[in-house]
């Protein structure tokens, strides 16, 4: 991703909706043991400090409750 542009730290997935609590949601995929780099952590800071939600999620139905709870 980043040989496209991508910038090291962004989440995979910004869901571009505003809710009643939050700007939008972002969202990073793990799988196994995968934990989050530092530059991750700070991109997840820095987006919560501006009031959007930041996820990781694990498999498929994590995801698909997520953004579920997220347009309720």
């Amino acid at each position: 991703m980043k040989a496209q542009g991508r910038r090291s730290g962004v989440a995979d997935i910004f869901f571009a909706f505003a809710n009643y609590e939050k700007h939008g949601l972002f969202i990073e995929f793990k799988f196994g043991k995968g934990k989050q780099s530092k530059e991750q952590l700070a991109f997840q800071t820095a987006v919560e400090k501006e009031e959007y939600q930041y996820e990781v999620v694990n498999d498929f139905d994590q995801f698909k409750n997520l953004i579920e709870k997220y347009l309720s």
